[in-house]
């Protein structure tokens, strides 16, 4: 049920030490909701580990909150994203892959790869506009970029976004957006 690689990574990114219990947020392409990983080891060379969706542990009221969340976005035909700053990875909601005309289930979720699908005339731009976040120069965006989509096709997409997170030094780490 789990994809083996990908929690692999996950753990070898985190530096996690196997003489220790570790614990910390991820993101997995293969699933929609937000994940913990707890770990903790069991012998020299084992480990064992628990992927727990929180979103399954939210309380009634905030599902049903969630839900109309979603159906809204879906209505309004706006995907989400969401980028970690330093980290590089990246979560793209289903709508906004298949806006680009990928299949969900087979779009990496990272930086990089989304980098590569925006028009190279706007590239400088992007670039631009994720450096100002990262040296704290702004606190939100909205403006138009051209996308390749998976067949070359260019189309524009309306980027709106703000920072939703920020570390110790109030520096922004995290930005979320349609």
């Amino acid at each position: 049920m789990f994809w083996k690689e990908e929690i692999q990574d996950e753990i070898r990114s985190s530096g996690f030490r196997s003489s220790e219990r570790s614990s910390f947020p991820v993101i997995l392409s293969k699933f929609e909701g937000s994940f913990q990983i707890l770990s903790r080891s069991i012998s020299d060379d084992r480990i064992v580990v628990y992927l727990i969706n929180l979103d399954s542990m939210l309380p009634p009221g905030n599902r049903e909150e969630e839900v109309r969340l979603k159906l809204a976005l879906e209505s309004g035909q706006n995907g989400v994203w969401d980028f970690s700053l330093r980290q590089g990875k990246a979560y793209f909601s289903p709508h906004y892959i298949r806006m680009l005309g990928f299949d969900p289930e087979h779009f990496p979720q990272n930086f990089s790869h989304w980098e590569t699908l925006v028009h190279w005339d706007d590239l400088e731009k992007i670039r631009t506009l994720f450096e100002s976040y990262l040296n704290g120069s702004i606190e939100s965006h909205d403006l138009e970029i051209r996308m390749f989509t998976k067949v070359g096709k260019i189309i524009w997409v309306w980027s709106r976004g703000k920072v939703v997170e920020r570390d110790e030094n109030e520096l922004p780490i995290r930005v979320l957006g349609t």
